[in-house]
């Protein structure tokens, strides 16, 4: 089920910090790589929310650090913009390219 954005549940638990809704919904086959309509990711919202352990925990479940949005903004960009630097470290350290 999408919300009128087209966000899922796990962009919810990803706004929110919810660590634990997030292992239980991917487990349950929530695609780490869902994107709402603006083309954004649960790994983009926890990343500009500063979710730094949604942040590695979705990298571990194989979320694509380098997917761009509908702008061209990748998870790392999203970050950047909101000044959350340790959620930019862990996409960093995760592979995430700094120049793109």
């Amino acid at each position: 089920a999408r919300a009128c954005d087209g966000r899922t549940v796990l962009h919810l638990a990803a706004i929110h910090g919810r660590l634990a809704r997030i292992e239980l919904l991917v487990k349950a086959g929530a695609q780490v790589d869902e994107r709402d309509r603006q083309g954004r990711t649960a790994l983009h919202i926890a990343a500009y929310h500063g979710h730094e352990l949604l942040v590695a925990a979705l990298v571990l479940r194989g979320a694509d650090v380098d997917m761009a949005d509908h702008a061209g903004l990748t998870p790392l960009h999203m970050a950047a913009a909101a000044g959350r630097l340790e959620a930019a470290r862990k996409l960093i350290s995760a592979g995430a390219k700094v120049n793109l």
